[in-house]
C-alpha cells in the first residue's frame, strides 16, 4: 500500500469516525435526558 492510499485511507476512516461521533453523542445525550426526567418523575411521586 501505498504512502498516498493509506493516508487517504486514515482520512476517510477519520471522516467516518468524526460524523459517527457527530450522530452518536447527541442520542446518547437524549436518551440520559430522558432517564433522568423519568426519574424526576419517579421521585416526586414520593414527596
Amino acid at each position: 500500500m501505498s504512502i498516498k492510499a493509506a493516508t487517504w485511507l486514515a482520512a476517510s476512516l477519520s471522516l467516518f469516525v468524526l460524523i459517527t461521533c457527530a450522530v452518536v453523542v447527541p442520542m446518547i445525550y437524549s436518551e440520559i435526558q430522558n432517564i433522568w426526567d423519568e426519574l424526576d418523575m419517579e421521585i416526586g411521586e414520593f414527596k
